[in-house]
This record gives structure tokens, sequence and C-alpha cells, in this order.
């Protein structure tokens, strides 16, 4: 896919976790912030841009994005 990645947009993560469990290359990571909040992180040079977690995020805070 090129230098197309996955994103994701921290307003609308609510940081359930389900798009790190469908990630093939193990790119996402699931933190606690400061503020005892999760989020969630994408490691760009790990992931590959397949976009298999982006059916999963029932929030719409994941997207395709050029780099």
């Amino acid at each position: 896919m090129g230098n197309v990645k996955v994103h994701v947009i921290t307003e609308k993560c609510k940081g359930c976790g389900a798009c790190v469990t469908h990630c093939p290359t193990g790119a996402i990571l699931l933190y606690t912030d400061k503020t005892n909040r999760k989020v969630i992180v994408i490691r760009t040079e790990t992931c590959i841009g397949c976009g298999e977690c982006i059916p999963f995020c029932r929030y719409g805070a994941l997207i395709f994005k050029g780099e």
C-alpha cells in the first residue's frame, strides 16, 4: 500500500482495544495515559497499512492516511 498507514483520531478513540487484537503485525498498542484514560498508539514503522483493524473500531477512530 505504499506510504498509506492507519492513523488514530484521538478525539474519537474510546480506548476499547478492539483494534489491538485485529492488527496482524502488532502495530497497535494500548496505553493508559497520565489522566488514567486508555489510548491507542499506532507504531507507523510496524503498520503495513492493511486496514484489518479499521472495521473493528465502533467509534470511527481509525483512518487511512498517506505519509
